[in-house]
């Protein structure tokens, strides 16, 4: 999926190729002028395109002081004084960026006439400050919302990406798998009693297994429809029924969908902790709760079985899980000890 990048306007990386031509007109106006005062600008300029980006608090007022210098003593380093703003804006954010520009205007036109009439520049500045900052708040808001709508996109891209891969999973080496393991049935049906056709049949049924467990976990697929909490019910209930263990599964009256990433990697988590305490926890209960709280959805699971040393923990699927929350700004929290059950937290933040 291809995505369109909006880009700010100076892009960041300008600020180093208007700092050489910044430098190179002062260093021209002091050749024809005979007159050294812009040297100092044109060579802070130069440190600036060399070190490319300098730490904006410091550089910025000493270059206005110097280029406001070079003006003072030499009117013509007015034809390089534009790059004051355009390096407020490559450096600053939109607001402190219109700030300064009007600074260094002010600045700039007062070495150059020696004489700042106050009516006349209130007159002149008032509506251009009232305008900019206007406009400085509305780029804000624009910059915010690209930011936004680039995540969304690289989002839909990564989960189309993962669609396209269960789909060629479900309709090659699924279908393969399916296949062969009817051809193995087939023949064992038809008296062939070898060993190894039986056991290739077994491992056929396993891989087969595997790439349907794979379609599920690239996509949302088994939440369509009824949203998590109703696939968490289905699980719940599913494994109960498997086990022979108690299960209940609660959510929130107003649990309401999220995104399909969200969804996913809070399933796959419940699937992992119930395959954990089915594996290892001699469980005679389980308690599964989906909470929406303010910033958060929480997927609670708790078990009354035997428990384990939770620092001594290996195989149990804690690192796979740790790694689905990651990768969504989540965490995992576990409680176990010996002899008194286990409890795990997965919170995601709400986006």
């Amino acid at each position: 999926m291809r995505i369109e990048v909006m880009q700010t306007w100076p892009p960041p990386f300008a600020g180093r190729p208007a700092a050489v031509v910044a430098a190179t007109i002062l260093a021209v106006v002091a050749a024809v002028t005979v007159s050294p005062w812009t040297l100092p600008a044109a060579g802070l300029l130069l440190v600036a395109a060399w070190r490319w980006p300098l730490r904006a608090a410091v550089y910025y007022p000493a270059l206005l002081a110097a280029t406001a210098v070079a003006v003072f003593l030499v009117p013509y380093a007015m034809f390089a004084s534009w790059i004051l703003a355009l390096h407020a804006f490559v450096l600053f954010g939109p607001r402190a960026a219109f700030a300064w520009s009007v600074a260094g205007a002010l600045v700039i036109t007062f070495a150059q006439t020696r004489d700042l009439e106050v009516p006349a520049v209130i007159s002149l500045l008032a509506p251009l400050i009232a305008a900019g900052w206007f406009l400085s708040t509305t780029l804000r808001e624009n910059l915010a919302l690209r930011d936004r709508l680039v995540e969304q996109a690289k989002l839909s891209g990564v989960q189309e990406e993962r669609n396209r891969m269960a789909r060629e999973i479900h309709d090659t080496i699924a279908q393969d798998l399916s296949a062969a393991v009817a051809l193995l049935e087939g023949a064992i049906h038809d008296g062939v009693h070898e060993p190894r056709v039986g056991q290739a049949r077994d491992l056929a049924r396993n891989g087969l297994a595997e790439a349907r467990r794979s379609v599920l976990a690239l996509g949302p697929r088994s939440l369509d429809g009824s949203g998590l909490a109703g696939a968490l019910r289905r699980l719940v209930d599913a494994w109960a029924a498997r086990t022979g263990v108690r299960g209940n599964f609660a959510s929130d009256p107003d649990a309401h969908a999220l995104d399909p990433e969200t969804e996913a990697a809070l399933f796959r988590i419940g699937q992992s902790a119930l395959a954990n305490v089915a594996s290892h926890a001699s469980a005679t209960r389980v308690d599964v709760t989906l909470s929406y709280l303010d910033h958060e959805v929480v997927l609670d699971i708790r078990d009354d079985g035997v428990g384990f040393v939770f620092k001594n923990a290996r195989g149990f699927g804690l690192a796979g899980m740790r790694q689905r929350l990651d990768e969504l700004d989540g965490s995992l929290e576990v409680e176990s000890e010996p002899g008194a059950g286990t409890a795990l937290r997965a919170a995601v933040p709400l986006r």
